[in-house]
């Protein structure tokens, strides 16, 4: 009788852990780690490392959007790209048509004040909610 209680209990103990799991994992959302992205600033090639948390558990198909923006709003560059994103803790990294160069002086004055705009968007219904940010 004794050894009964104790499958029983250890069932239900099991049962709700793995019904817990779920709901949690059903509630996983993308994340974009804004501290440990990155902008590569080059004198011919930009890129930017974009810091992704997919804790849903499986990689799944992306559409990726990226926008520079200087201090007043405007885009200076901007780019798309499907990507896949992988379970876990990864990193998109993509060129930015960015050149040193051909920004005014005004913009490279004021470069450490530009921002990132970024969107991810599922390419199908079953991958993880989308993410949009500015940083």
């Amino acid at each position: 009788m004794r050894h009964r209680r104790w499958v029983i209990v250890l069932f239900c103990l099991f049962s709700v852990s793995l019904l817990l799991s779920q709901i949690s994992s059903a509630n996983a959302v993308l994340k974009v780690n804004e501290a440990t992205t990155r902008l590569r600033l080059g004198d011919k090639q930009t890129s930017i490392s974009l810091a992704v948390e997919n804790p849903t558990g499986h990689s799944f198909p992306a559409h990726v959007h990226l926008e520079l923006l200087n201090p007043k709003g405007q885009v200076v560059a901007a780019i798309d790209s499907d990507e896949t994103i992988k379970r876990g803790n990864s990193a998109i990294v993509m060129p930015l048509p960015l050149e040193l160069a051909r920004l005014s002086n005004a913009d490279r004055d004021e470069m450490l004040w530009f921002r990132l705009r970024y969107q991810i968007s599922p390419l199908s219904q079953e991958s993880a909610a989308g993410v949009e940010q500015v940083e």
